[in-house]
């Protein structure tokens, strides 16, 4: 199996292509995505929660 290289980011690269995307960072050259922490993992948590129970409560798949 052949893997396909990763080209590396460049500080501006990455500002132009994910400067208005707050969940990613970049690390040597990388794009990585943040898990959410604090107050947004728990408002996340939360509204998948309550959403979990709407559809249990509608009876669907």
């Amino acid at each position: 199996m052949v893997q396909a290289l990763t080209k590396l980011l460049t500080c501006a690269e990455f500002v132009f292509q994910y400067g208005n995307k707050p969940r990613y960072e970049l690390a040597e050259g990388k794009v990585i995505e943040i898990e959410p922490t604090g107050l947004d993992e728990a408002v996340g948590g939360n509204l998948a929660t309550k959403l979990g129970i709407a559809i249990t409560h509608a009876e669907l798949p």
